[in-house]
């Protein structure tokens, strides 16, 4: 993605490069920079081991000059921290001074959501509804689900002949038949 083409909501723009907030005042409206990159969602991966879930984010940008970001995997946790900009991307990345600052910057990257992919990982072995089916996981191996396109995981959907009542349940391996457990 260039500069030209990440996009966020009002009263969020971009202008050469930088991120901007619109304010509206008594004096009419004016532009605030908010920081001098433009950092966006690639991918949302829920992570769940059966017990809890948790987020991870891939993260991407654009340097003002036009400079790609590398991209970086953060927590969900860690996105409103903002430690991970000088991390991964360096002291160029900067963040303007102000109380708000930090909160316009992470609202407007979480308005990028919408165009990322999203994924679910099982960590689980064994038993797992997905989707209102069951399915067995087994650690090593990745699949999706026909019922959910978005589903991804550690495990691998193995077909057990001793569980019969399972038919109705499908998988899809990569680069493998359909079959069905």
């Amino acid at each position: 993605m260039n500069r030209n083409t990440i996009e966020y909501p009002q009263p969020y723009k971009v202008m050469n490069g930088w991120l901007y907030r619109e304010i509206q005042s008594s004096r009419g409206a004016y532009d605030k920079p908010l920081c001098n990159f433009l950092p966006y969602i690639v991918r949302e991966v829920t992570l769940d081991d059966g017990a809890e879930t948790s987020k991870r984010l891939l993260l991407s940008g654009v340097k003002c000059t036009g400079e790609p970001l590398p991209e970086v995997e953060i927590s969900g946790t860690e996105l409103s921290s903002f430690n991970w900009v000088m991390e991964h991307w360096g002291a160029d990345c900067v963040l303007e001074v102000g109380s708000n600052v930090k909160d316009h910057v992470r609202y407007a990257i979480q308005q990028t959501a919408a165009d990322a992919e999203r994924s679910t990982v099982y960590t689980v072995t064994g038993w797992k509804k997905i989707d209102g089916a069951w399915h067995y996981l087994l650690p090593g191996e990745r699949y999706s689900c026909r019922t959910s396109s978005q589903a991804i995981g550690a495990g691998k959907l193995w077909k057990r002949s001793l569980v019969k009542r399972w038919h109705k349940c499908c998988c899809v391996r990569p680069a493998q038949r359909t079959c069905a457990i």
